[in-house]
C-alpha cells in the first residue's frame, strides 16, 4: 500500500515535468514558423501598404491603401476573376473524374486496388514541369489531343491547342486530379458494405445506390478534396506560364509579373495578401461546412 503511494505521489511530480518538457519541444518548431511563415508574410502585408518611385525603384514610406484601390483595375479584377473562375473549374472536373475513380478502386480486389492506386501516384515521381512541358507535344497540331479531337469533329484538323485556356484548365486538372481522387478513395475504402446491399434490397439500381448512398458518404473526402485543388489552384503559376504562355494571365503570373517585370512590389504585395485573405476565406468556410455536417450526422 505504501509503495503504491509512493508510485502515485511520484508521478504526480513527474507530470508537470513532461508537461514542461512537452511545451520547450515545441519552441523550435514555432521559431521555425515564426521566421519562414509570419514573418515573410508580415513583410508582405507592410509592403502592400507602401509607395514606389517606379522610375528608381525606391521605396516611399508612406502608408496609404492604393495598391488595394488598384486591385479594382479592370486589368487585375479580370485576372483575379479568371482565376476563381478556372479554380472552379478545375476543381469540379477533377470532382467528376475522380469520384468514379475512386470509388471504382473500392470495388475490385487487391491487386486491381494496387495497380489503380498506382498508376494516381506513380507521375508524382516525375517533375511537374517536365510534365507540363509534355503536354505543349500532346497539344500541338499534330498531337494526339488535337487529333483525338479532330476525329471527333470537335476542332478542326490541324487546331493547334497550345496556348489557350484549354491548355492551361487539362493541365491543371491533370496536375491536381490525384489531389481529389486519394482522399475520396480514403473515404470510399470505409464505407459500410452493407448500406449499398440494403439499397439494392429497396429496388435502387446501381446509378440510383451511386447518387444516393455513394455520394453523400463520400462529402468528408469530396470536401477535402475541393480544399486541396481550389486552394493551390487560385494561385498556380508554373502551369499557365508554361501552357498558357503570355496569353492566359491568371493572378498568380500577374503577382509574378509585378515583382520581376514591373517591379513594383507594394502592387504584388497588395494582390498577394488579396490571394492570402481569400484563401483564409475558403478555409474558414470549408470548416464551417464541415462542422454543420458533422452536427448533421449526429443527429
Amino acid at each position: 500500500m505504501a509503495a503504491d503511494l509512493a508510485d502515485a505521489a511520484l508521478t504526480r511530480l513527474a507530470r508537470p515535468r513532461r508537461l514542461v518538457l512537452g511545451k520547450a519541444l515545441v519552441i523550435p518548431d514555432l521559431l521555425l514558423l515564426a521566421l519562414v511563415f509570419v514573418l515573410p508574410m508580415l513583410l508582405l502585408v507592410g509592403y502592400s501598404f507602401l509607395r514606389i518611385n517606379l522610375y528608381t525603384k525606391a521605396l516611399i514610406l508612406e502608408p496609404n491603401l492604393d495598391s488595394y484601390a488598384a486591385v479594382g483595375n479592370p486589368v487585375y479584377l479580370t485576372s483575379v476573376v479568371r482565376s476563381v473562375g478556372v479554380s472552379v473549374l478545375v476543381a469540379t472536373v477533377c470532382l467528376i473524374v475522380g469520384l468514379p475513380y475512386a470509388y471504382a478502386m473500392t470495388q475490385v480486389s487487391k491487386r486491381n486496388q494496387m495497380l489503380l492506386l498506382v498508376g494516381v501516384v506513380i507521375p508524382y515521381y516525375t517533375s511537374g514541369v517536365v510534365r507540363t512541358y509534355a503536354w505543349l507535344s500532346l497539344l500541338g497540331p499534330h498531337g494526339p489531343v488535337s487529333g483525338g479531337l479532330a476525329h471527333l469533329h470537335v476542332v478542326a484538323t490541324g487546331t493547334d491547342l497550345r496556348y489557350t485556356m484549354f491548355a492551361v484548365v487539362l493541365g491543371m486538372t491533370y496536375s491536381y486530379l490525384p489531389l481529389m481522387i486519394l482522399p475520396l478513395y480514403v473515404t470510399l475504402e470505409r464505407l459500410d458494405r452493407t448500406l449499398l446491399d440494403a439499397a439494392g434490397d429497396l429496388g435502387l439500381n446501381r446509378v440510383k445506390t451511386f447518387y444516393r448512398v455513394v455520394i453523400p458518404s463520400a462529402a468528408p473526402g469530396i470536401v477535402a478534396g475541393l480544399i486541396l485543388i481550389g486552394i493551390p489552384a487560385l494561385g498556380e503559376y508554373t502551369i499557365p506560364a508554361i501552357l498558357g504562355g503570355n496569353k492566359i494571365l491568371l493572378m498568380g503570373n500577374v503577382i509574378v509579373n509585378e515583382f520581376q517585370a514591373t517591379g513594383n512590389y507594394p502592387m504584388g504585395s497588395a494582390l498577394a495578401t488579396v490571394l492570402m485573405a481569400a484563401t483564409i476565406a475558403i478555409l474558414v468556410v470549408s470548416a464551417l461546412v464541415t462542422s454543420l455536417m458533422r452536427k448533421a450526422r449526429a443527429r
